[in-house]
Formats: structure tokens, sequence, C-alpha cells
């Protein structure tokens, strides 16, 4: 979830892993331990709009490997609003929809809803 509240399909709020922050916003790394141990970049510490400028990294499902995922499309892809995706999912012909959503007390106390 972005800093004003907008929800988006993405395994972590911490984007280190998953997308091209580093580059971009290295000076809003942040350590939380109540999140996770080691330092990172947390999407609640961004507006959806710089969210947005990032480039997604496809990472290997098996860590640890130090296999590439798809070295040809490794920054493509675009992240997806929540509402956005249900609605996708709903044209499917799929049995349903896993939702995992991870939250924290100390998420739920940054994040003030409007």
């Amino acid at each position: 979830m972005s800093k004003e509240g907008v929800p988006f399909c993405l395994e972590s709020a911490d984007l280190t892993g998953s997308t091209t922050i580093i580059s971009s916003f290295m000076s809003k790394a942040s350590t939380i331990p109540e999140t996770q141990p080691k330092n990172g970049i947390f999407s609640f510490d961004l507006t959806w709009a710089e969210i947005q400028t990032l480039q997604l990294q496809l990472v290997s499902p098996i860590e640890d490997t130090g296999l590439p995922r798809n070295p040809a499309n490794k920054n493509k892809g675009k992240l997806v609003l929540l509402p956005k995706f249900l609605k996708m999912a709903k044209t499917k012909a799929v049995s349903g929809v896993l939702i995992n959503i991870k939250m924290n007390l100390l998420f739920l106390n940054i994040i003030t809803f409007t």
C-alpha cells in the first residue's frame, strides 16, 4: 500500500527485492524491526506516483539460486492496482482468487486512511 493508502499488488511492503527502487529512492531507506530485521525502502513511505516510476524486477521463485528468471524480460511488467486486478479476475474462468494481505500493527499505525 502506498503512503496515501492506494492498494496495489506486490508480495512485500519492502520494494528493494522486487523493483528498481534502490537507484531512485535510496535516501528513503530505513530499518523497521517490527516489520523486518534488515534495511528496506517501504511502499508506505512513497506516494503512488513515486511507486509508478519504478520498474519491476523478476526474481527467481527459488531463493539463493543465483539463476536469473527470464533475463530478457527482467524489468518488464507493471504494478497493478488491487481493484484493477480484482476486476480482471472476474472476467477469467478461475475458481477463485487468493489475496494474502500482510499487515502488522506498525503498518496500521503508519497509514492513515481518509
